[in-house]
Formats: C-alpha cells, sequence, structure tokens
C-alpha cells in the first residue's frame, strides 16, 4: 500500500544559509521588488509588526481602548442572551444523516464577531499596549470557554481557529509583558487556564507566545522562571483540559531556561508525567546532536519507568539510534525493550527486522517465545508469537485454555480468545496437511486466512496500539527539529505477518503424528468458530466462517485426497440447512479454491 506522499521540509540553519546566499547575490532593486511583493501578502493586522522589523516606532492607536471593551461588552450580553445547541434538532440530523463533521451546525451566530474582535485586540497589543490587550483578550476567551460548557462548536472553521490561535499567544505574551512580576505567576497560570478551556486541544507552543512580537521579552530568564512557577502547579493536577498542554508547555520553557540539565532534572523528579519528560530530555538530546546525554537519559528512563506506553516510545527512540549508528545488537535490545514495555505487533515485528539485520533472528524470536506470557500479550499476539519462535505446541495448548490473557473483563477475554483461535486455525491446519509446500497453496483459502491473521492480532490490541513517535516515525527518517512526543496510530515496518508464518511454516519439520493432531485440532477450532458465527446469526462474518470451512477442506483434500476434501466443504454445507446467506457465501468461497471441485463440475 503507498502511503501519503511527505512534505519535504528544510532545517532552519540550511533555510537561512541559503536565504543568506540569495540576499547577497540579490540586486538591491530587485531586492526592494522582492520585499514590496511580499508585503502586498502582509495582511493587515500584520503590517505594524512587519514594519517593526525594519526597526519602524510603533505606531499610535488608532482606535481608543474605551471603545473595543465597549464592543466587548455587547458581545458579552449576546453570548449570555444564547441558549445552548438545539439538541432536539441535532439529535435528528444525526440520526437522519449520521454523525457529521460540520460543526457549523453547532456554532452561534455571533462566532464571527469574536474572531474580528480578537484581531482588533492584536493590533492594540501589536501597538504597544499589552495592558490593555490583556483585558480585552481574557473577556473574550472567556466568551468563548462559557460557549464551549454550553456545547456550542467555536471558531471551528480553519481560519477562524488560526485566529485564535495567533491571539492565544500574543494574550500569553501580554500577560508576560504587563502587571507587576510580584502576581506575575499567578496571572499567567490564570491565563493558561482559562486558554486550556476555550482552545480544547488548539494548544499554542512557547516559540508561539515569544514570536507573538517581533522583539524578544525583556528580563527573558526571569519571565521563563516565572512560567515555570505558573506552570507547574497546572502540570501536577492532571486536569483534562489543560493538563497536557501545559506540560508541553512547560517543557519548551525549560528548554529553553535551563538546557538539558534542566529537562534532566524534571525527568528525575519523577511523577505522572516522567515518561513524557524522559522522551523530552532524549530528543532535546537528539536535536542537540549528543548522542552521549541522549544515551543516559533513554537507559536511565529504562531503569526508572515503569512498563507502560511511553516507556515502549523511549526503548523506541534508542532502538532508532542505535540502527541510525550502525549498533544492530543493541538496536534489537532496545526493540525487545519496547516489547516489553507494551507488547504490540507492530513492535513484534520491528524485533524480527531488527534481529534479521543483526544475524539473530531465530536466537531472538524463540528466546522471546520462552518468556512466561505478561498478562498485557492479547492472546491472539501470543499465539503470532509463540508460532514464530517455534513453538505451535504451546499455542495450541494456551489455546484450549481459552487463551493466555486472563484479564478481569470478561468480554474482552472471550473476544480475544475467538479472535486467538481464529489466528491459530490456519497454521493448524497449514501444519498438519503441509500445504505451504504443494503448488497452488498462495491462492489458496487457506493462504488468505494466514494473510488476514494481522487483522485479527490488531483488532485485539486495538485500544493499546497507539505509541509515542517522531512525526514520520519509521525507523529511517531524520530527527526533525520540531520533533515531541506524540501519539499515533502507524509504524511503519518492512515485514508483514502473513508473510513470516508461511515462511515458519515452511521451514517447519512436523513429525507425521504430529501432522495428525494439528489437523485434528484444527478441524476442532474450526467447527467451534463456525458454530459460533453462523449459529448467532452474524451475518457480518459469513464469509469468515465459509473460509475457517473451506481452509478446513482443503487441508483434508492435501491430506487425503481431493474426494475427501470435497466430502468435507458439502458436509459444512449440509451442517447449516437453513442458513441460505451462509450457504450461498460458502459455495462463493469454495469455487476460488486451487485444491476442491468447484460446486457443480464434476470431479
Amino acid at each position: 500500500m503507498t502511503g501519503r506522499p511527505r512534505r519535504a521540509t528544510v532545517s532552519l540553519s540550511r533555510f537561512l544559509t541559503a536565504i543568506g546566499d540569495l540576499i547577497g547575490k540579490m540586486p538591491a532593486q530587485e531586492l526592494r521588488t522582492v520585499v514590496l511583493a511580499f508585503a502586498e501578502s502582509v495582511e493587515a493586522s500584520e503590517r505594524q509588526a512587519f514594519l517593526e522589523r525594519f526597526g519602524a516606532s510603533p505606531a499610535r492607536l488608532d482606535e481608543p481602548i474605551d471603545t473595543l471593551l465597549a464592543d466587548v461588552e455587547l458581545l458579552e450580553e449576546e453570548a449570555a442572551s444564547t441558549d445552548e445547541p438545539g439538541w432536539d434538532d441535532y439529535d435528528d440530523y444525526h440520526d437522519r444523516y449520521g454523525w457529521s463533521s460540520d460543526d457549523e451546525f453547532r456554532q452561534p451566530d455571533w462566532v464571527p464577531s469574536l474572531v474580528e474582535l480578537l484581531r482588533r485586540t492584536g493590533t492594540v497589543f501589536l501597538k504597544g499596549d499589552p495592558s490593555a490587550a490583556v483585558q480585552a483578550y481574557e473577556r473574550l476567551f472567556s466568551v468563548a470557554e462559557g460557549a464551549l460548557e454550553n456545547g456550542w462548536s467555536v471558531a471551528a472553521e480553519p481560519g477562524e481557529t488560526a485566529v485564535m490561535k495567533e491571539a492565544a499567544a500574543r494574550y500569553l505574551r501580554a500577560v508576560g509583558e504587563s502587571g507587576q512580576r510580584e502576581d506575575r505567576p499567578d496571572r499567567l497560570r490564570r491565563a493558561a487556564t482559562l486558554l486550556g478551556r476555550a482552545l480544547v486541544g488548539e494548544d499554542v507552543s512557547y516559540a508561539a507566545v515569544e514570536g507573538a512580537r517581533v522583539a524578544a521579552p525583556a528580563e527573558r530568564e526571569e519571565l521563563l522562571s516565572d512560567w515555570v512557577s505558573a506552570l507547574m502547579p497546572l502540570v501536577e493536577k492532571q486536569d483534562h483540559y489543560y493538563g497536557d498542554w501545559t506540560h508541553r508547555l512547560l517543557l519548551e520553557v525549560v528548554e529553553q531556561l535551563e538546557g538539558l540539565p534542566g529537562l534532566a532534572n524534571l525527568a528525575r523528579s519523577g511523577g505522572p508525567r516522567a515518561g513524557r519528560n524522559f522522551l523530552a530530555w532524549f530528543d532535546a538530546a537528539r536535536r542537540q546532536d549528543d548522542e552521549a546525554i541522549a544515551l543516559m537519559a533513554g537507559g536511565e528512563g529504562l531503569r526508572i519507568l515503569r512498563r507502560t506506553e511511553e516507556r515502549a516510545a523511549l526503548a523506541e527512540r534508542m532502538a532508532v539510534m542505535a540502527h541510525r549508528a550502525g549498533r544492530y545488537t543493541d538496536a534489537v535490545t532496545a526493540w525487545v525493550e519496547a516489547w516489553d514495555s507494551a507488547p504490540s505487533l507492530s513492535r513484534l515485528l520491528k524485533i524480527v527486522e531488527a534481529a534479521r539485520r543483526a544475524n539473530v533472528e531465530e536466537a531472538t524470536i524463540t528466546e522471546l517465545a520462552k518468556r512466561r506470557p505478561r498478562s498485557g500479550i492479547p492472546a491472539p499476539l501470543r499465539v503470532a508469537l509463540l508460532v514464530l519462535g517455534g513453538r505451535l505446541d504451546t499455542a495450541l495448548k494456551e489455546q484450549n485454555r481459552k487463551g493466555p490473557a486472563q484479564t478481569a473483563d470478561k468480554s474482552r477475554r472471550s473476544s480475544d480468545g475467538a479472535l486467538a483461535a481464529e489466528v491459530l486455525i490456519p497454521v493448524l491446519l497449514a501444519a498438519g496437511s503441509d500445504a505451504t509446500h504443494h503448488d497452488g497453496f498462495a491462492d489458496s483459502v487457506m493462504a488468505g486466512l494466514l494473510n488476514a491473521a494481522e487483522v485479527h492480532v490488531d483488532r485485539s490490541h486495538f485500544r493499546a496500539a497507539f505509541m509515542y513517535e517522531f512525526d514520520e516515525f519509521d525507523g529511517d527518517d531524520e530527527f526533525d527539529e520540531g520533533d515531541a512526543p506524540r501519539l499515533s496510530h502507524r509504524v511503519r515496518r518492512e515485514l508483514e505477518l502473513g508473510d513470516l508464518l508461511v515462511t515458519t511454516l515452511q521451514d517447519m519439520a512436523v513429525p507425521t503424528a504430529k501432522r495428525n493432531l494439528y489437523l485434528e485440532a484444527g478441524a476442532a477450532l474450526v467447527a467451534d468458530a463456525v458454530s459460533r458465527i453462523v449459529g448467532n446469526k452474524d451475518r457480518r462474518r459469513y464469509s469468515q466462517a465459509a473460509a475457517l470451512a473451506v481452509a478446513h477442506a482443503e487441508a483434508i483434500a492435501i491430506a487425503q485426497g481431493e474426494p475427501d476434501g470435497d466430502a468435507a466443504v458439502e458436509a459444512a454445507q449440509s451442517r447449516y440447512p437453513r442458513h441460505t446467506a451462509y450457504r450461498a457465501e460458502l459455495r462463493s468461497t469454495w469455487t476460488r479454491s486451487p485444491f476442491l471441485t468447484s460446486p457443480g463440475r464434476s470431479r
């Protein structure tokens, strides 16, 4: 499958060097033409900031602050008189058309006025009156917060969202510039809390806050220190609205104020966000090309952190770094640490890839399969690991105990057990009939089930199948300057589980007695799975039940002859005489098998 095209990126240093070279070669008149052309594209609210880059003094205010605040008051009155959305109408719309991504249906009529007032307040801020801007911003974002609490969407369009984020950065910069230092941490904390509730996920970086004005903040170190004092209590509260955002903001501020030592102290201090702190320390060291510090951050994190997704993400970063340095054995070790922290199919396949590169694939997977299972490994994933590790007998024993992953959630345990059976069935059938060595196997229904095993494993683990990654994490991309811990649902990899299962079966030496045992066990699991699907009239899965029944018949045909295979599929069809939809699905699947006589065609 072809991924989405990736937009090319250029590092800041290379970009500035290239611009400098171009300007140095450009005649003055041509440079003047280019700057004027760019100036024409600058929005009205940004023109004063553009002039300030050339040393122009701030212009006098065009609008009295009293006029702006009066208009803000009118907006507050209109917002206060706005009821909650018409949920009955909205529910009717949802019932008729389904969920819509268009949030305009629930946006108050006064949102354009809010956006315009935010723009006007930005002009006040840019023209040198941060105290007045703070007054207006606080009241405007309070209006947005109240609307969101009532169930409305606010400024959901991309252009409106950009105005909100820009205004938020200017608001925070204005708070830092106004008032006395004694109460500045409290004022910054209140502003961050308000924005956390008004923006709802549209967080603002500290780089954006400093970039809200061309000039650097006065007494920058004192301001950064006050930011730390403001954010620490918010981060410790673990608040649903602003906890994650303020933590990311804190990491930026600490790195600006104290550099790598500050991030190290933050990580070593422990707490519920220690995992992300170690990730931030590691990433910052990598951005600075300090591999020794990155190794220190990773090593300490793996020793200290509990086995969580964050620890797994840290191990993955160490694996990528080791791979890029040519330390392939270390990469294997790091991927195993990631698996131990939070097992997933993607991590298992990454272990195989790394172990192949280090020429230790068989030893690594065998050792991994021998370990006592952790309670966090879903049954289908455990089955896949055991098969790849050459422990098919163990996989069968654990499946007979209804799956190795005993969880408190009975419904999930039952579902995992069923999915594990559907992963194991084609393996048992192929091993019992030695199907992988027969011509036509690649086009068989049995081979299709092996290729589909990955879907069953992923379905069992989708609730925990996220990981912290780099922006385009595939084990080979360079670290971008903007790397930060984030959630993702995708990991690029070279291998597919189905291909690995086929290779394992081809290399597996199975005695005749064991083949019969595997074939019988596979037949029993097929009968149970088909009965569960068809007996419960689960029509969405009739195609899966038909594939299982036909795969079993294929195994019989290979092991005992085509007539016996045809008899097996005919018996599967006659077992459910009243289920016409299932019988139709079964006949359709039957016709696709290269090992069986198609229905209606003589042998």
